[in-house]
């Protein structure tokens, strides 16, 4: 077996010489303008969904606004009834948001009816939409992404010095913390 010959170049690219100055001057300009590509257009901090799960984060985003709007309007001035606002006092871990969301979560089984035929002497009768406890969990999940990935991305991105204080996370485990987790528990 022959030995393999090394070029006395220090680069063989392409079948032509280049120099490894050359290279590296490329290379840092190549690099300078994948840094302004990234100033100019910055990475989404959130990952894209499927239509489907889309829509039911958008449709429980109504169904919470509406929560706000209706019910929460006439517990009286004291109350905050918008909605943003009291998704901020939830990042803040404040108990008043923690119950708000927990009597959304009950007011959502308790009025989830569904009027649908039947059999018995009655032409139709109502029937509740609700019936596992996943279905409240899938709700609150769908949510709270809904917000981190909404409003609450804007802000982080308006205030970067307080990222932490603008998210919400959702944790499947039988152990979490903060609010989302006390909400999640009920």
């Amino acid at each position: 077996m022959s030995a393999i010959s090394i070029p006395a170049e220090p680069w063989r690219f392409a079948g032509g010489r280049v120099w490894l100055d050359e290279f590296v001057e490329q290379s840092h300009d190549d690099t300078l303008q994948y840094l302004e590509g990234c100033a100019s257009d910055p990475i989404e901090d959130s990952r894209k969904v499927h239509r489907k799960a889309e829509a039911y984060r958008k449709y429980a985003r109504r169904l919470w606004n509406m929560f706000c709007k209706i019910v929460l309007s006439k517990v009286g001035p004291s109350a905050a009834s918008d909605p943003e606002t009291i998704v901020l006092d939830l990042c803040a871990n404040r108990p008043s948001a923690e119950d708000k969301f927990r009597a959304f979560l009950r007011h959502h089984v308790k009025t989830s009816m569904q009027l649908r035929p039947s059999l018995g002497p009655e032409e139709y009768e109502w029937v509740r939409e609700v019936e596992s406890a996943i279905t409240v969990t899938e709700l609150w999940k769908a949510l709270v992404r809904d917000f981190d990935s909404g409003f609450l991305q804007i802000k982080r991105r308006e205030e970067p010095e307080k990222t932490s204080s603008y998210s919400l996370k959702f944790t499947d485990t039988s152990q979490g913390s903060g609010s989302v987790w006390k909400v999640s528990k009920v």
